[in-house]
Formats: C-alpha cells, structure tokens, sequence
C-alpha cells in the first residue's frame, strides 16, 4: 500500500498533463487546453502555439500535426495526411520543415510588405520636399557671370544712348547749341559716373539700390561738362538742360531699359 503512495502524490503535484489526439476538432481542443498564446493561417491551416513549445495545426477545423505536447489515441488514431505534406506522428519524430508553397507565401508577404515600406517612405519623402518648395518660395536659377556682366554692359549702353537723345531734345527745346560730339561726351560722363557707382553698390557694398545716390552724382558732373562743351558757357542753361534731361531718361528711359532688359534676357 505505501509503494503506490508516492506515486499518486507526485501525480497531483505534477496537474494534468496536456494531450491531443489527431482528428480533434478545434472545439475540443480549445475546451482542453484554453486559449493559445498566439495564432495565424498559413497555406489554408490554423497553427495554434501554445506555451513552452506547443504547436498544433488545424485542417478542416480538425487537429492534423502536433508537437511539443503529449498525443492520446482518440477516434482517430493517426494523423490525417495532405498528399505531398509532411506529418508529424508523434513527439518524438522530427519537427515539421516548411513547405516550398508555405515559403513561397512568406516570401511573398514579406516582399510585398518591404515594397509597401518602400512607398510609403517615397510617398513622405516627396510631401517633405513639396512642403520645403512650398515654404521657400520658387527658387531662381543662378546667373553665370558672363550672363551678369552681359546685362550690366546692355543696360549702360541703352541708358548711355536713351540719356543722348535726352541730351539732344532739351538742347533743342532750349535753344542751346551744342555740337553732336559734345552731347556724346555729357552722355558718356553721365553714364560712366551711374554704372561705376551701381557696380561699386552692388558688388563692393551688396546695396539692392542706391536710391538715386548715382543720378544725383552724375547731374553735377553733367553739369560741369554740359558747361565746357557748350558755346555760351552758361551755368543756368547747364542747370536747366541737366534736370530736363534727367526728368526724361528717368521716366522715359527707364520704362525703355526695362523693356529691351525684358526682351533680350527675360
């Protein structure tokens, strides 16, 4: 009698052991064992895993490979077969390798998720970079220097030939005689003082504009040369004929110089 006795108290310390048999149906598995700690479908069957190893998987609805756990004879003594599927028929056989389809499937998922990944990150990627567009602004291609000084020079020489024509109304509507290679020699005065002045602001001081600083300059030295090479040597008409002048290439020649600007650079 005390041989037996130890025997039944190691069998209630040690609990229930944990059993399936082959053709179980979900039901009865789930009722004997609970719930799994995790589950998922792969290739039409149900894996279910169960704590310290156990993985069972479900065909049908029906227990069809087990392993890690302990399998009783039940209504169907051996496991159901799949033809060209692999069965695990006890827990001592080897453990179940991974189907060429099932690999397949993974393998398909996976990638499908990276490339998911993949556009998603695109997708960001490109609203970061129209929001930073959006924040700057339109950004302007940079000039070459040649392109720069190319445009300094049209714009000197279209200012130099609007301020001549200026030059030659006024003296006319005045009445003062100046010859055609005097009124050049104002002219080139005039225009030489303004682009030495607007290169020195721009590049040397970085000014966006001398706010006129350059046409008052160059009216004094208008002045003083539209004084030596008129005839009558008068400071008034000099006076007179310099603001006329530069009233009319202010106003008038600007709007040309914008103009021809537009139409040769853009």
């Amino acid at each position: 009698m005390r041989s037996w006795l130890p025997a039944a108290v190691f069998a209630l310390l040690a609990g229930p052991v944990l059993a399936v048999y082959y053709g179980e149906t979900k039901e009865e598995l789930l009722k004997e064992l609970g719930k799994p700690s995790s589950a998922l479908t792969r290739g039409g069957r149900e894996i279910l895993i169960y704590p310290k190893g156990g993985r069972i998987e479900l065909e049908g609805g029906k227990v069809v490979v087990v392993q890690g756990l302990d399998v009783t004879e039940g209504p169907v003594s051996a496991p159901v077969a799949t033809a060209g599927e692999p069965v695990v028929a006890s827990p001592d056989a080897p453990k179940e390798t991974e189907t060429a389809e099932e690999k397949a499937a993974r393998e398909a998922a996976e990638q499908e998720e990276k490339d998911a990944a993949t556009e998603r990150a695109k997708f960001e990627a490109e609203m970061d970079k129209a929001i930073q567009d959006l924040e700057s602004g339109p950004t302007e291609p940079e000039e070459s220097p040649l392109h720069q000084w190319a445009e300094i020079a049209t714009n000197v020489i279209v200012k130099a030939l609007m301020m001549l024509a200026a030059l030659k109304l006024t003296t006319k509507y005045w009445d003062l005689n100046i010859e055609w290679g005097g009124l050049a020699i104002a002219a080139g005065a005039d225009t030489a003082v303004r682009a030495v002045l607007t290169v020195l602001g721009d590049v040397v001081l970085k000014l966006p504009s001398m706010f006129y600083l350059d046409e008052v300059v160059a009216a004094f030295v208008l002045v003083a040369v539209l004084r030596k090479v008129s005839h009558n040597k008068s400071l008034a008409r000099a006076i007179t004929i310099t603001l006329t002048s530069k009233v009319f290439s202010i106003v008038v020649g600007s709007m040309v110089a914008v103009a021809v600007m537009q139409g040769l650079f853009g």
